[in-house]
């Protein structure tokens, strides 16, 4: 999946509870959320699982989008 677009997260962007946690949380409030990965228009060094940005909540890109799963 790397290298489609940023995925949009749920995750408002801040300081993270529990450094070391599978699947920490973010702050309950904020301006800023996170994308993750890299898009097909980033540089090599910036396509990568482990990549965080910060985008504005209201922010509109081609290459931001979301990743629907299936549980069942």
């Amino acid at each position: 999946m790397i290298g489609n677009v940023r995925e949009w997260t749920k995750d408002i962007n801040g300081p993270m509870d529990g450094k070391d946690a599978v699947d920490p949380e973010g702050p309950a409030s904020g301006e800023n959320r996170t994308s993750r990965d890299g898009a097909f228009t980033g540089r090599n060094t910036v396509c990568r699982a482990a990549i965080r940005n910060v985008e504005p909540a209201t922010k509109r890109s081609s290459i931001i989008g979301v990743r629907l799963i299936v549980m069942r």
